[in-house]
């Protein structure tokens, strides 16, 4: 909705752990990254950023009441496939490459980078006081585990390096001296969390409430975010 999530780390500030209770780590969940969106707004407009990979083969916004999903779902980012539960909302799924692609650029040198997504959808049904988690997911480059045609290859067999098999095979799991590799094809952003609130708030704007250098003009009873 035009208004940009701060950078912001918040020292000691735990940021796993389940969506539920009262612990540091459960209520920084809802409210590490925060907007309040009034009622009257209708939809709701996210904008997100996909890295860390080369071919962004899929990505989509993941959305629903945070009563709604499991109140195991950790706030770090770790999702696995199937965490947020079977039936989330989603927006049509989008595709791109990033800077590191191949295809970043044509022969021209002009940037083709396709990495910056945006995805409208509508908030109507739910009502003033519902909290919707706002996850972006992405499934990257798995053209990684395809081999050239005919006989040129031997012996055909699947990639066997961690790379690899870390983001296009979700049954690779090794571990060492304590440090584990677990593949994995979702990635899952941390969640932004969508306050629906009434059109007087705040002028009836789009408002960040996890700003922690300025205060919005409205108020929040932290018993809600529990």
């Amino acid at each position: 909705n035009g208004v940009e999530v701060s950078d912001d780390i918040v020292p000691m500030m735990e940021r796993d752990g389940s969506t539920t209770g009262s612990s540091p780590a459960s209520l920084s969940c809802r409210k590490n990254k925060i907007m309040s969106v009034p009622v009257g707004s209708k939809e709701a407009t996210v904008t997100w950023t996909v890295g860390g990979g080369f071919t962004i083969d899929f990505t989509t916004l993941f959305y629903d009441k945070w009563d709604n999903l499991p109140s195991t779902t950790d706030c770090s980012g770790r999702i696995m496939d199937g965490d947020l539960g079977l039936e989330p909302l989603t927006v049509p799924p989008l595709s791109g490459v990033t800077h590191w692609s191949k295809d970043a650029h044509n022969d021209n040198d002009a940037d083709m980078t396709t990495s910056t997504f945006e995805a409208t959808f509508d908030i109507s049904n739910f009502e003033v006081g519902d909290e919707i988690a706002v996850f972006a997911m992405a499934v990257l480059d798995q053209g990684w585990t395809d081999q050239p045609a005919g006989n040129d290859v031997k012996p055909r067999v699947p990639p066997m390096s961690h790379i690899v098999n870390a983001r296009t095979n979700v049954n690779w799991r090794h571990s060492s001296a304590g440090k584990v590799i677990e593949g994995r094809k979702e990635w899952f952003s941390i969640p932004l969390t969508i306050l629906v609130v009434d059109d007087d708030n705040d002028g009836g704007k789009t408002v960040e409430l996890s700003n922690r250098f300025t205060i919005p003009d409205i108020i929040i009873d932290e018993a809600d975010l529990e």
